[in-house]
């Protein structure tokens, strides 16, 4: 085979389009120490690519080597490549690039006194180096991607879409090193510019208005960090959750599938959180030579290490939460009559249990929003009344769907469903976890009715399962089924709840099969009977839900992952009215 086609082929591997041209330069960018970086693009990186750094620069001696495949400073015999903790190690980058366009380095080492350029253009002799007069750092200009090998350069996409995966690259060493600055241009206009800073800034510069909650898992053999966002903000796919191993940027589905499971029932299916995680591996403990690009890794021990970061994603969501009524807010705010000026109500020092709100008729009061035609049911507490040990002051139910109240400068609003059934939900897997299924109410008369075919397939494999979350279901007859007794907490009528979750049971063929999706189950059975939207909710039992959902753990999500509540500060609300 002719050296130059051997050339393109191994070209080829590594520099697939102008975005992996830029990770291949931006790593060799880091490995030199650089604290600026500048990443310049002309048609998306298909006409000229430039990244330019303040590093250590290469010495005037190494500066032909550079472009020599299989050359590298970074490992100098096979021990070196189980402990590898550089980007670059190959060798490979430059020489690929020097394969694949015009090709040319400008560099000055630290203690030089100047610097050296050296040129190349695929099928033609490389130049001799040339001085330059240039600060300390390398300066590499890539030009023309492909343009000596038409077959390869037809499969680039648009320029618009090659930038926007240049731009994909850079924002994931962007996130890895906050404590470098970069600078991105395209087309000579300056797109980002990101001075050094912390993580978290970072975060924040990148996904603006974010609530991030920190991930930290210090075990044997690796140190997991991070910054995830919390659950009530999320994006419809993977894309803006950065992993990094030993700060290399890795598709790896495992990792991302164990961040995303440390999220289940907090946040819809198919949501993804956003933010970054590190994962710092001891390197005998990874092989990171199995992918040309170095996006892929191979672990020693892959499935303990789900499950810990899947368990301390977990721990992250429950340690971090700000239940409604837990906030800092101020508690000496009077809460507003709609109809005069002035207050009806200011907080007291200390609480009042939920037993104290009035539970008449007369102790509220209907006020009617003509345009949206709805309803909101505004009730006076009386002086200090708090909702069970909080800081919410309560101001009524709107539409029948949500509760409302004060914290502070913030409006709470509570989606009395969602609240329910997340309470619901806590006291069944608890049931099922403990193997007592708590206070059980026999009904007076049993509730006797014909099952259907699937109805009574569920009975038969999972009525054990139903009976330890309390639900007492017994045969009555070859196509009867008989409901006995009910958990304490359960309201209403329990024949549909019951009958639902059976058929539901019918799909699984044996009770390993609902012990495996146990919590599913269990969501689709809280959901069931819980407080539907278009019901009035009294005052004592918004009081009631309150007070089990602060007493709650992951109360911010229902568990099919909707929030059950949203806290709007003043801030936020000046913002919406353009204040």
């Amino acid at each position: 085979m002719p050296a130059r086609l051997a050339e393109i082929i191994a070209a080829g591997e590594v520099i697939e389009r102008p975005a992996s041209a830029v990770k291949e330069m931006l790593e060799n960018a880091v490995d030199a120490g650089a604290t600026e970086i500048e990443i310049s693009i002309v048609k998306g990186g298909k006409a000229r690519i430039e990244v330019n750094d303040n590093g250590s620069g290469i010495v005037p001696q190494d500066l032909p080597l550079a472009i020599e495949r299989h050359a590298t400073s970074k490992i100098h015999d096979e021990k070196d490549l189980e402990r590898i903790r550089t980007f670059g190690f190959r060798g490979e980058a430059l020489a690929s690039l020097a394969a694949a366009g015009e090709l040319t380095i400008e560099s000055r080492a630290i203690g030089s006194d100047h610097g050296m350029g050296l040129r190349t253009i695929p099928g033609q002799p490389v130049q001799d180096p040339y001085p330059v007069a240039r600060a300390t750092g390398t300066t590499v200009r890539f030009e023309k991607l492909f343009a000596t090998v038409p077959a390869r350069r037809k499969f680039l996409r648009t320029d618009a879409t090659e930038k926007q995966r240049v731009r994909d690259i850079i924002r994931v060493f962007v996130i890895a090193h906050p404590e470098i600055g970069f600078r991105f241009v395209s087309d000579g206009r300056m797109v980002w510019n990101y001075a050094p800073s912390s993580l978290e800034d970072r975060l924040n510069e990148v996904y603006p208005d974010t609530p991030w909650l920190p991930v930290d898992l210090d075990a044997v053999r690796y140190r997991l960090t991070g910054l995830l966002s919390q659950p009530q903000r999320t994006h419809g796919n993977g894309s803006n959750i950065a992993v990094f191993v030993n700060r290399r940027f890795v598709r790896d589905p495992l990792l991302r599938k164990a961040v995303q499971n440390g999220y289940e029932r907090h946040i819809p299916p198919g949501r993804w959180p956003i933010g970054a995680v590190f994962l710092d591996v001891l390197p005998e403990d990874i092989d990171v030579n199995v992918h040309p690009a170095k996006t892929e890794i191979r672990f020693v021990n892959p499935g303990g290490m789900f499950a810990e970061i899947r368990g301390a994603v977990r721990q992250a969501i429950a340690g971090h939460r700000t239940p409604p009524g837990r906030g800092t807010g101020d508690t000496n705010s009077a809460i507003v009559d709609p109809d005069r000026t002035g207050t009806v109500g200011t907080p007291a020092d200390s609480p009042s249990d939920a037993a104290h709100y009035p539970s008449s008729a007369s102790s509220a009061r209907v006020f009617s929003m003509a345009d949206a035609r709805q309803q909101a049911t505004v009730y006076r507490p009386d002086p200090g009344t708090l909702m069970d040990q909080s800081n919410l002051r309560p101001l009524g139910n709107l539409g029948q769907r949500y509760l409302l109240y004060i914290e502070g400068d913030s409006l709470v609003i509570v989606d009395q469903h969602a609240a329910h059934e997340r309470v619901r939900y806590d006291r069944i897997v608890a049931a099922l976890d403990s193997g007592d299924t708590g206070p059980i109410q026999e009904l007076l008369v049993p509730d006797v009715f014909a099952a259907e075919p699937e109805e009574l397939s569920g009975f038969r494999t999972g009525g054990d399962w139903l009976s330890r979350t309390g639900f007492l279901i017994e045969s009555f007859g070859p196509e009867t089924l008989r409901i006995r007794a009910v958990p304490q907490w359960f309201r209403g009528d329990p024949r549909p709840a019951v009958r639902e979750t059976l058929t539901e049971l019918a799909r699984y063929k044996v009770p390993a099969a609902i012990e495996a999706e146990a919590h599913k189950v269990a969501a689709s059975l809280a959901c069931r009977g819980s407080i539907l939207s278009g019901r009035n909710v009294s005052v004592q039992e918004q009081a009631e839900l309150l007070k089990h959902l602060l007493d709650t753990p992951g109360a911010d999500t229902c568990p099919h992952g909707r929030p059950t509540f949203r806290r709007m500060s003043v801030g936020e609300l000046d913002r919406w009215f353009g204040r």
